[in-house]
């Protein structure tokens, strides 16, 4: 009798766990349904965002400038110099040379020269326009000694052997020129051709191309790599592409980079962002970045560099080189800003307060700097912006770092701070003494005036 009961409940044990398997099993093939029905979604989403070619934007930095830099390959070829060539390899003198152009050394004259881009170009582009080395120039895009490439968009469709991918850039040569080509890799032997297209098109989305996945021949010149970039050289590389355009070219930035809510509140017009690219202008041909952060919101990444006149630039990124900038952190108010306004002490507000002011004067912004004043100490003191322009650029013509100092409460919401400023780039040693009078309203708003 007792055996008996031993069986049963081992019975018992044993549908039981039997149980406990067949459930667990059927919660797996519904988990794994679920993350079908989550893939598939990814894979629709994925699908839509592909052009007409079937082509996606590229976001992968490694990728992009690895393209843009077999691109760049052919601007190289075209402008070496073959004479200064031979003579560095023929001297007996040390001549720093970049280490990754010495293939350059391997072109003795100017007919290897076209052997050496010839070797670049796309197989079907060769034959459809029976291109060889007499008529190869009608065939390429114009390059002098100062033609740099500026990348503008790419766009990339994959393939199991050939990656096709779609460069929109501007040739700055004299002029600028919007250009657009066509670059093949094969993923077997790591090569690469260029096709150039000569038909004009407004839009990457319209560039037509022919497919194909045939082998790309691996030859001296064609030879693709990929590049490992960091995120501090992204960031360095946004603010280099943000600087050559914005001085030579200040209407593009205007119409194309510059932030929509924030071109509109900061500078208000075309002609007004000119203005303040000239006055920055000396600097902001030497811009270099000091410090950097990276973040991700709402899959776009934010880049955020300093430079060395404290000057802020945030690049919100789309895809690889397509991004929004604004230039200042004070213009529009982050939710974090708020927050810690708000939660801050009457000094700490005042501190803040004065942050703004100074980055307004380092930035030449003049005209929002002079609407923090109080009106009666603006317009008894300088009766309008111009006279406060020509007085700050003669009072404070540098660019400054603050160090606080006495801080005193003078009335209702009325506070006193003095600071001192010291030249950013420390090449002036005076020290500035500044006493501001502040006074507190309502959110985040405020007023001040200063000893004159």
């Amino acid at each position: 009798m007792e055996k008996l009961k031993k069986c049963i409940i081992l019975f018992i044990v044993v549908i039981i766990i039997v149980i406990a398997i067949i459930l667990s099993m059927l919660a797996k093939k519904q988990s794994n349904i679920d993350k079908e029905e989550e893939l598939k979604d990814d894979v629709t989403e994925l699908i839509e965002e592909k052009d007409d070619n079937g082509c996606i934007d590229v976001t992968d930095a490694n990728v992009f400038y690895s393209v843009i830099n077999s691109v760049n390959r052919y601007l190289e070829i075209i402008q070496y110099d073959v004479n200064i060539g031979n003579e560095i390899q023929n001297s007996d003198v040390y001549i720093q040379y970049d280490i990754d152009k010495e293939y350059l050394f391997n072109i003795k004259t100017d007919e290897q020269k076209l052997e050496a881009v010839y070797q670049l170009l796309d197989k079907n582009y060769i034959e459809s326009n029976k291109i060889t080395l007499e008529n190869i120039q009608d065939y390429l895009y114009e390059i002098n000694q100062n033609t740099v490439l500026t990348p503008i968009q790419m766009k990339a469709k994959y393939g199991t052997n050939i990656n096709t991918y779609i460069l929109k850039a501007y040739l700055n040569n004299d002029e600028l020129q919007e250009k657009y080509f066509i670059i093949r890799t094969d993923n077997r032997n790591q090569s690469f051709s260029i096709e150039f297209v000569k038909d004009n098109y407004e839009d990457i989305k319209q560039v037509k191309f022919v497919e194909g996945d045939e082998h790309i021949e691996k030859k001296q010149y064609n030879i693709f790599k990929i590049e490992s970039i960091r995120e501090e050289k992204v960031a360095q590389k946004y603010l280099l592409h943000y600087r050559d355009l914005a001085i030579k070219y200040p209407d593009i930035v205007y119409n194309n980079y510059l932030d929509e809510e924030y071109k509109k509140k900061r500078f208000g017009s075309l002609e007004n962002y000119k203005k303040y690219i000239e006055d920055n202008k000396k600097e902001l041909q030497y811009i270099q970045i000091t410090n950097y952060l990276v973040e991700n919101n709402d899959n776009k990444k934010i880049y955020v560099c300093l430079d060395q006149y404290k000057n802020t630039y945030v690049f919100t990124e789309e895809a690889m080189m397509q991004y929004k900038v604004i230039l200042d952190t004070y213009t529009i108010q982050s939710d974090k800003f708020k927050a810690t306004y708000n939660t801050a002490d009457e000094q700490k507000k005042v501190m803040m307060n004065v942050d703004k002011f100074i980055m307004m004067l380092n930035n030449r912004d003049y005209s929002n700097a002079y609407n923090l004043l109080d009106t009666t100490f603006r317009e008894n003191t300088f009766g309008d912006e111009n006279k406060f322009e020509e007085y700050i650029r003669e009072k404070y013509p540098l660019h400054y770092r603050v160090e606080y100092y006495n801080f005193e409460k003078k009335g209702e919401n009325i506070y006193v701070q003095q600071i001192n400023l010291f030249d950013i780039t420390e090449m002036d040693e005076n020290i500035l003494e500044f006493v501001i009078v502040m006074t507190l309203d309502q959110g985040t708003n405020f007023s001040m005036s200063f000893g004159v």
